[in-house]
């Protein structure tokens, strides 16, 4: 059996990143989300959608093109569009989860490396 390489390893990483991993957000995250003008509290964020709060049951319906998005990743700015997926009840709020689309491959590296770095603070990594 032949040894990973590190090129390999990374690729692992990414494919766990890209499917699997959804990052919980804390306050203290330097992540931001406004979507058409309004900005709403992100809950978790993978390297495909985002996970929000909203106050209103009728601000999103599922299957809602989301046209105007702009995410703050520490300090880098992306300019996203997405679906929402769904609108879910948690507590005594509602959970809106959107799904990226046409993000390129800017924003998905972007994505990535800020998930990467996260990741590997959390679980002490690397």
């Amino acid at each position: 059996m032949k040894a990973k390489t590190k090129e390999q390893t990374e690729q692992s990483k990414n494919k766990i990143i890209r499917h699997v991993y959804r990052l919980p957000i804390e306050d203290e995250d330097k992540v931001a989300i406004e979507i058409g003008g309004t900005s709403y509290e992100v809950i978790n964020l993978g390297a495909h959608g985002i996970g929000i709060l909203v106050d209103e049951e009728n601000a999103f319906t599922a299957g809602q093109q989301l046209e105007a998005i702009k995410l703050q990743l520490d300090s880098e700015h992306l300019q996203l569009q997405g679906r929402v997926v769904h609108v879910s009840p948690r507590d005594f709020q509602l959970i809106c989860g959107i799904e990226f689309i046409k993000m390129g491959k800017e924003n998905e590296k972007a994505m990535l490396n800020f998930l990467r770095r996260q990741r590997d603070n959390l679980f002490g990594g690397k």
